[in-house]
């Protein structure tokens, strides 16, 4: 192979992106999809206690424990949840 062969098939082995295809793109995060709310947040690792990881489990219900913990740290520094 050399270089004029690259040249030759690189242009026409890919079709146009249309805004359709952007469109209909989905964005994620190693596999996961990133929705909207997730788009300005930071993902982090942060050592929590047993007992307080089960405590937002148990009080959190359908929302999450983590969620529950988002909400209870925004509203400790003041910032209540949109």
């Amino acid at each position: 192979m050399n270089a004029h062969s690259i040249l030759e098939t690189s242009t026409d082995d890919y079709p146009e992106i249309t805004q359709d295809d952007i469109n209909r793109a989905v964005v994620r995060r190693g596999l996961k999809k990133i929705t909207p709310q997730q788009k300005d947040k930071q993902l982090i690792t942060i050592l929590l206690d047993v007992e307080v990881i089960e405590y937002f489990k148990y009080k959190s219900g359908k929302c999450g424990y983590q969620a529950l913990i988002h909400e209870v740290l925004r509203h400790a520094i003041g910032r209540e949840v949109l």
